[in-house]
């Protein structure tokens, strides 16, 4: 997998609410961009590369790293740079996670990666509870499980179903099975 320059949202992600931050660049770049927003947010214009985004560059270690970023190159920059990268895919109105750090950074770096027919491109996602909002139908606020995309209603719950998720579901979103399929049980008075 590889994400090339600037695509476009899709529809149902316009909206300003979903936490999303899209930079509009030219190069291949567009992960170190959401790097640098991510260390320098802007409120005005967030989607545009500014000069003082253009002098941040060189403050962050991106030696050994071919951009476009590869999958294979997440690891390295999270060494290089003490950050935690978690990624996740979009497809057919559904998040998904690709890659979930098992860095310890108390600096969390959440990107969306968003394809175009064989384009990729790199999103900041600011806010990951507010991007996940219409997963469910529950109108507070909500928390979410990077691992497993499960909906929690509050922090604390969330910070304990974390450490089990990991133990119990290993590092995948639950899937359900598809329509017509036929889940069997064996000792099902258990």
């Amino acid at each position: 997998m590889k994400s090339k320059s600037y695509i476009q949202f899709p529809k149902e992600l316009r909206n300003s609410k979903k936490g999303l931050i899209n930079l509009k660049n030219k190069d291949n770049e567009c992960f170190r961009w959401c790097h640098i927003r991510h260390i320098n947010p802007q409120e005005n214009r967030p989607d545009r590369i500014k000069k003082s985004d253009r002098s941040l560059v060189s403050k962050l270690d991106y030696s050994n790293v071919e951009f476009p970023v590869k999958i294979n190159d997440y690891y390295k920059i999270e060494n290089q740079n003490g950050i935690r990268i978690n990624v996740f895919g979009y497809e057919n109105k559904q998040p998904f996670p690709i890659y979930v750090s098992k860095e310890k950074s108390s600096d969390n770096l959440n990107l969306l990666l968003i394809t175009e027919n064989e384009n990729e491109h790199y999103v900041l996602i600011k806010d990951f509870n507010r991007f996940m909002l219409n997963q469910t139908k529950h109108k507070e606020r909500k928390h979410f499980c990077m691992h497993c995309l499960q909906c929690f209603c509050s922090e604390d719950i969330l910070s304990k179903h974390e450490t089990e998720s990991l133990i119990i579901n290993g590092e995948q979103a639950i899937k359900m099975s598809e329509k017509g399929e036929k889940v069997m049980f064996k000792n099902y008075h258990r």
